[in-house]
């Protein structure tokens, strides 16, 4: 397999890691993407080769000093290796669109092995009930029957799909293959529709955020009423032939939880008293596998501190930047990807887990696309 196949194929399979051994598959794709590139002589990006080792070696070190050495906790720092190792592949070799496209199909064969697995013991009704929804049946507990029985919580699973919607809508008039096109168009659609039967409220406020960007971005009237056309009917069917799960939609907006963000608030001011108590807690952190804020952002300032979060913080600017280079353009269209992947990543506790810092990498990569001139090495 290619050097960039390889980075590509790590765009599918990382969003499966909750259904299989994911750190050790990571090793696996680290060291091959290391092979590969000492035996090719792939030029260093020094810029982020130095940012990637201050982060890797400050989550490691805080991982010891904290007493989390488990194999989890330690490849939540060498991760990032990963990650940036696989975004330079994709700039180098102008692989941006296959990348979009394998996490999509990776995300919508997520959703369908636990869509599936689930509903061989419960009915769809059952999943209708937020307190069985699924995502939280989906774990299957007792019930060793099925293949591959996999759950992911539905707030993270609506993250994942709003990037792969944002970033395929974003694409689809530069694919040249019909059939990558339509592939990207199922495994949309389908992630949406597991989506919508997982009852996330941040899914449905995600999408409708969507859509209110996407509006305002287009300057095609035409193409505008067609696609509002299409949307109302999409909205139309659901309603009609869905009662069931648009029910159990109103049933969640209704819930006590809407106003403090079911606990989220509550969670953020636990954790902010301690990382506020001392000088040292507020440079260095809590310890990032100390802190369990619905909220990824704060989860890394609250944990790694100041001192953690700004070798971070420059990483993620930097590897947007790169991806810009490789775009004629960077207008209102193109940021829209990140910016609700940004909301969707800030609605979880998700800081340190590869399969769902892809998707903030996922929105950058669809800047890749755009053309094909030789990207210049720093």
């Amino acid at each position: 397999m290619e050097t960039k196949n390889v980075a590509v194929f790590t765009c599918f399979l990382v969003p499966l890691y909750v259904g299989l051994p994911g750190n050790f598959i990571s090793v696996f794709l680290l060291a091959r993407l290391f092979y590969d590139a000492v035996k090719y002589k792939f030029p260093i990006e020094k810029t982020g080769f130095v940012l990637t080792m201050c982060v890797v070696a400050y989550i490691t070190v805080q991982d010891f000093l904290t007493g989390y050495t488990g194999i989890y906790h330690l490849m939540a720092a060498f991760d990032f290796i990963l990650l940036a190792f696989s975004m330079s592949v994709i700039r180098q070799y102008r692989v941006g669109t296959q990348a979009v496209v394998a996490y999509a199909i990776g995300n919508f064969a997520l959703g369908a092995v636990m869509l599936s697995a689930t509903l061989s013991y419960y009915s769809l009704q059952d999943l209708m009930n937020p307190a069985t929804r699924l995502g939280y049946t989906g774990m299957l507990i007792g019930n060793t029957g099925a293949n591959m029985a996999t759950s992911i919580d539905p707030n993270f699973y609506a993250m994942n799909t709003i990037a792969c919607i944002s970033t395929v809508s974003l694409l689809l008039p530069k694919f040249q293959s019909k059939m990558g096109k339509t592939v990207a168009v199922i495994s949309m659609i389908g992630s949406t529709v597991c989506c919508l039967i997982g009852l996330s409220r941040t899914f449905i406020i995600l999408l409708a955020v969507w859509g209110v960007l996407w509006f305002l971005s287009q300057g095609d009237i035409k193409k505008t009423v067609a696609v509002l056309a299409v949307m109302s009917l999409f909205v139309f069917a659901f309603l009609k032939f869905m009662p069931t799960i648009a029910q159990g939609f109103l049933n969640r907006f209704e819930g006590a939880d809407v106003v403090g963000g079911n606990g989220r608030i509550n969670l953020i001011l636990l954790y902010f008293k301690p990382w506020f108590e001392t000088v040292l807690s507020i440079l260095f952190g809590i310890g990032l596998f100390n802190c369990h804020t619905h909220c990824a952002p704060l989860m890394y300032l609250f944990g790694l501190g100041i001192v953690g979060t700004i070798p971070l913080f420059f990483w993620f600017t930097y590897q947007w930047n790169r991806c810009a280079k490789c775009c004629r353009k960077v207008g209102f269209q193109k940021i829209v990807p990140l910016f609700l992947t940004l909301i969707g990543y800030s609605s979880i506790p998700a800081a340190g887990a590869i399969n769902y810092t892809l998707p903030i990498m996922i929105s950058m990569i669809a800047l890749v696309s755009e053309n094909h001139m030789g990207e210049s090495n720093e």
